[in-house]
């Protein structure tokens, strides 16, 4: 029995690299659309986490700069490294300070793994699969791998990957570094 086995065409039609400092997310969220971009529904941006806002913004100047891009039936894979963490940490030390009722109902559609893509997704009006992959270090190249197995899916006419190349940590702390003499750090 043989068979036959079509290549995968992986094709690059742009690319948007974008790297905000988290001081300038709040203007970037409330910024204009970028000229020849698809408009984002006002206030589209209010609750979304800060790697939903650059990733969206992202895929805006990318297809601004295609000549009119019809992407309508075009999938999201989103493979952030560090989904929601800011807003999820900021949530619980609202819970721990006031309780259930300081915790707002938008941390688990604006925060997750998956929200990156479904804030790409449903932003510019993309109606292919939205995946959210990846998690942790080497989120990128998980993306890319299962950009990789979902090339020839039928119906959808293009792919959007977004991440990061690289999650950075923390500088490791010495041990008694940052402690004043005598202080008790319990």
């Amino acid at each position: 029995m043989s068979s036959v086995h079509q290549p995968c065409r992986l094709p690059v039609v742009a690319y948007e690299p974008l790297s905000v400092l988290l001081a300038d997310v709040d203007a970037l969220r409330t910024a204009a659309d970028p000229e020849g971009s698809p408009p984002l529904p006002k206030r589209f941006l209010r609750h979304a986490d800060e790697q939903s806002v650059v990733a969206v913004r992202a895929v805006q100047r990318a297809l601004a700069a295609l000549p009119a891009a019809d992407c309508s039936r075009h999938g999201v894979i989103a493979a952030p490294c560090q989904a929601g963490r800011i807003a999820s940490s900021r949530t619980l030390a609202q819970y721990a300070a006031g309780g259930g009722v300081t915790v707002s109902t938008h941390i688990v559609p604006q925060a997750s793994l998956h929200a990156l893509a479904a804030a790409v997704s449903v932003g510019l009006g993309m109606h292919g699969p939205s995946l959210g992959v990846g998690g942790g270090p080497q989120a990128l190249h998980e993306g890319l791998l299962t950009a990789t197995a979902l090339a020839d899916t039928p119906g959808v006419e293009g792919w959007w990957l977004g991440g990061e190349r690289a999650c950075r940590r923390a500088p490791a702390r010495r041990r008694g570094a940052g402690r004043q003499p005598g202080c008790d750090p319990r």
